[in-house]
């Protein structure tokens, strides 16, 4: 196919008057232009292609070999040693499918001579690096000529087979002046059946700026028919007959489909395998009994604090179920609970502990020096020793204990002897939720949590925890295969980024979490001050996690790195679905819910239930702790708000007698409830961290289409 040419027009046209110019003189201003090119380059010498000859063979076994002879100026400036050239072998296919190509170089010359080479993965395909580290060429003209052998690159069609080939890719750096190139087919093709077609420019355009033809040996021919600038390339089409070359069988691309896909298929496979143990372990040890008739209850289950109800039902410990408990205590009248400038103080009273749930008195004995009031200052020791177990004692850890504690005592003397015994005393029954006494409130917390897991844990519910760690093997099994399905250098970069990802990633998510529960527990502006430096300390680890995935996907592997975002998601939730109430949970669960109706129903549903008792503030304050442990605490409150508007209006106002502080509000009991619960939540978050750890054919192809392309450049 011969390009269009544009004649020089005759003249030029200057407002209404054309003028003239003679051949002679276009001719004289040539030569002058052209001298004045030539001494310009002597002087400053650019480096460039001065030409790249591609001759392609395509052989009977649909296998193409490719000689290419590049020439190059250099001036010691992008070349250096040598040059490169990029050839893609990854791609997809119209159907979605990874699609990689067969690449082996064969020889590597410069300027007729062997020259060293290596080659390297580049995203989606192989540089070849051609040249010595330790040897840089001679400023001039060298001559590169590389040899390769590359498959599938033919299109087989109803009608006809194809080469569809950009000869010099479209990222080359420097201009080429000259492009040549030259298909081989198969001696039995005749030449009257072969098509000839190309494309020029950037990658997209299709223009004709070149010559094709084919000779009388059937050899398909073309010539560019200009420079191309750097960033544009030349694709050739060359088409003929079915039948001269061999098309792969049904057996040959499906084996080619599963290699090209293997990481995709393996991290399917895996996924599929998780999932399936996942829910034949559920099936078999996390399905919840099934529930029995729930009938509404106006009293809770007896024997059980609201804080025990919240961690059975949750088959898990939070800070609510900590605040339900604070709670408890204080409309039992055992602390008292104050907002003093926008932090909570807890202080003991003087009524006796009795009849208190196990938590509870672990609670008590924790966050206050002295169980009972009046106690004398051995009793909490005493009562620390009697959690050390028997065998412990035997083996004569008491006696250690108690030395360890008499030298402390020695050594802290002085300092006490000038501190009164009403200070002493003070500080023993009243407790700041701030992180000054985060050791005091973390040991409260862990006592209550293990009083709370030792009456009812895998008495009234199971984690089933151990299954996932089958769970986490395979998901590293198929993170590792699927790695070394992979080719090259690959496979090493890939299995050490998701590696590191998977334990990076645990590190990350706590420290989100730290950072969320710092922003929750801030009210003053300190602690939001606290909180954007805790969220800019953090910023640089999220980035780490993100650049990790991008790294990993840029390796040429998003088929890892969806396989390790699924494999997290799918343990993660089969951590929690794997939790399972016994059957005698489910008997306590059932009463439960059957309360729950009780305290969530709406005021004016109440007639639907038989006999409810009588709407009190004692009644209010009596279920608000199991209303918190039950999530219904805007609910319950709600119920009241006609009965407490009117105790306004008769002017005996209701308030609490074991809350002090500004959040308190009669007219809106909801959002007091949930701001108590809420609050008291995030001080305890807040204040039982360490200070500082929450920082914690035919036209429709372009230039660029096709096999082959790439670019290159100099070194």
């Amino acid at each position: 196919m011969l390009s269009p040419t544009r004649s020089l027009p005759a003249a030029f046209v200057s407002g209404r008057r054309a003028t003239l110019i003679r051949v002679s003189d276009v001719k004289a201003v040539a030569r002058l232009l052209l001298s004045l090119w030539l001494v310009c380059g002597v002087a400053h010498a650019r480096e460039e292609i001065l030409s790249f000859a591609s001759d392609i063979e395509v052989l009977p076994d649909a296998t193409v070999s490719v000689t290419e002879t590049i020439r190059v100026r250099a001036e010691g400036r992008d070349i250096r040693r040598g040059i490169y050239r990029d050839f893609p072998t990854d791609y997809v296919d119209r159907l979605g499918n990874r699609y990689r190509v067969g690449f082996e170089v064969l020889a590597v010359r410069r300027d007729g001579e062997p020259e060293r080479y290596h080659t390297e993965r580049r995203g989606n395909g192989v540089r070849i690096r051609v040249g010595r580290e330790e040897r840089l060429l001679k400023p001039g003209v060298h001559t590169f000529t590389l040899r390769y052998r590359t498959s599938r690159q033919l299109g087989f069609f109803d009608e006809h087979d194809e080469l569809y080939w950009n000869v010099t890719g479209n990222d080359w750096a420097f201009p080429i002046r000259e492009v040549r190139a030259a298909v081989s087919l198969p001696d039995a093709v005749p030449a009257d059946a072969i098509r000839a077609e190309g494309y020029t420019g950037y990658s997209g355009d299709t223009g004709q700026d070149y010559d094709a033809w084919v000779d009388a040996g059937g050899v398909a021919r073309f010539s560019v028919a200009r420079v191309l600038a750097p960033g544009e390339g030349f694709t050739l089409v060359a088409a003929w007959p079915k039948g001269y070359v061999t098309a792969p069988d049904a057996g040959q691309r499906a084996a080619w489909f599963l290699r090209d896909n293997a990481p995709y298929l393996i991290g399917l496979i895996g996924l599929v395998v998780l999932l399936a143990f996942h829910l034949i372990i559920w099936r078999r040890h996390g399905r919840d009994p099934e529930a029995g008739v729930i009938i509404p209850r106006y009293e809770p289950p007896p024997g059980y604090s609201p804080a025990s109800m919240r961690f059975i039902r949750r088959m898990g410990y939070d800070h609510k179920t900590f605040a339900a408990a604070l709670v408890n205590l204080a409309v039992n009248g055992l602390i008292d609970i104050d907002e003093e400038r926008g932090k909570y103080v807890i202080e003991r009273t003087d009524k006796p502990l009795e009849n208190l749930a196990p938590g509870e008195r672990a609670l008590v004995s924790r966050l206050f020096l002295s169980v009972e009031p009046g106690a004398r200052k051995h009793d909490s020791l005493q009562a620390l020793l009697e959690q050390v177990p028997g065998k412990s004692r035997s083996a004569g850890l008491v006696p250690r204990l108690l030395t360890r504690i008499a030298g402390q005592a020695l050594l802290s003397a002085a300092g006490r002897a000038a501190a009164s015994t009403t200070t002493d005393d003070d500080a023993s029954r009243r407790v700041v939720l701030e992180r000054g006494n985060h050791s005091r409130i973390r040991a409260a917390l862990k006592a209550h949590e293990d009083s709370l897991k030792r009456d009812y844990d895998k008495i009234y519910f199971r984690k089933n925890a151990g299954w996932l760690v089958p769970g986490v093997a395979i998901s590293l099994a198929a993170i590792a295969a699927a790695s070394l399905s992979l080719e090259g250098e690959r496979r090493i970069v890939v299995l050490f980024l998701s590696v590191w990802l998977s334990i990076w990633s645990i590190g990350v998510v706590a420290m989100v979490r730290r950072v969320s529960g710092a922003w929750r527990a801030a009210r003053s502006v300190l602690e939001w001050v606290g909180a954007l430096f805790a969220s800019l300390f953090a910023l640089p680890f999220v980035a780490g996690e993100i650049a990790g995935f991008v790294i990993l996907v840029g390796s040429g592997s998003p088929a890892v790195a969806m396989f390790l975002v699924a494999a997290l998601v799918i343990n993660l939730v089969f951590y929690q679905l794997l939790k399972a109430p016994t059957r005698a949970g489910r008997l306590l669960l059932d009463q439960a819910e059957g309360f729950r109706l009780f305290l969530d129903v709406a005021e004016k549903d109440e007639m639907n239930f038989r006999n409810p008792p009588e709407k009190t503030p004692e009644l209010f304050e009596r279920y608000l702790p199991h209303a918190l442990a039950m999530d219904v605490e805007i609910q319950w409150a709600e119920r009241f708000a006609g009965l407490f508007r009117r105790m306004e209006e008769e002017d005996r106002p209701y308030r609490p007698d074991w809350y002090r502080g500004s959040r308190f509000d009669a007219s809106n009991l909801g959002e007091f409830s949930s701001t108590v619960g809420e609050s008291l939540g995030s001080a305890i978050a807040s204040s039982s961290t360490a200070p500082g750890s929450s920082s914690g054919t035919g036209g429709g192809g372009s230039s660029g289409g096709g096999g082959g392309g790439g670019g290159g450049g100099g070194w």
